[in-house]
């Protein structure tokens, strides 16, 4: 269990076929080629906001230990299937492995992965669809994130009491109050 905005909530997981995914995103209208790195900095981003707890998983062998030390620092779990193991392999056993199945998201488009996380009742999700949704939700966040930081006085104005304050405060009170805005009498 996680704490997660003061309540325990059950941990939902979602494991990821890299390449799928990658390859997903590529078909996705607004991005055209995206990164091992970024991919994962966006998972990394909707973890957080989701609750999710990701890992993903990449064919062939770890990356140089720079850029490895970068994609562990997105907050997510990336592994490597390694020499002579396919990713897809490795996807089944962690979804066998797995001791909640059933709050488990699989996201691959490969039949045996899907076939083994049906098996298992896990829940199926098309890499493209995947993408696209993690993209709305992010962009959501982001337009929620921009809304809250804003005083609430900047979207509906100042209220009588604030109004009047202000224009005493910059000596605007009386017959000119500075909000006269017919500007024909002027020369």
């Amino acid at each position: 269990m996680y704490i997660w905005c003061g309540y325990k909530l059950p941990v939902m997981l979602t494991i990821i076929d890299g390449y799928n995914l990658l390859r997903g995103a590529a078909s996705w209208g607004p991005v055209k080629s995206l990164g091992q790195l970024n991919l994962c900095e966006l998972l990394g981003r909707w973890s957080v906001i989701s609750g999710h707890k990701v890992t993903i998983i990449f064919d062939g062998g770890e990356p140089p230990s720079g850029y490895g030390r970068q994609l562990q620092m997105t907050g997510i779990r990336v592994l490597y299937s390694g020499a002579g193991r396919s990713a897809d392999e490795l996807l089944i056993d962690e979804i066998r492995r797995c001791s909640a199945p059933r709050r488990l998201s699989v996201v691959s488009a490969d039949r045996e992965i899907r076939a083994a996380a049906r098996r298992r009742r896990c829940r199926e999700v098309d890499p493209e669809a995947f993408f696209a949704s993690m993209c709305s939700r992010l962009a959501a966040s982001k337009q929620h994130e921009i809304r809250t930081n804003e005083p609430d006085t900047k979207r509906r104005g100042l209220d009588e009491g604030d109004l009047h304050f202000w224009l005493t405060e910059f000596g605007l009170t009386g017959e000119d109050d500075g909000m006269n805005t017919d500007h024909s009498a002027r020369s």
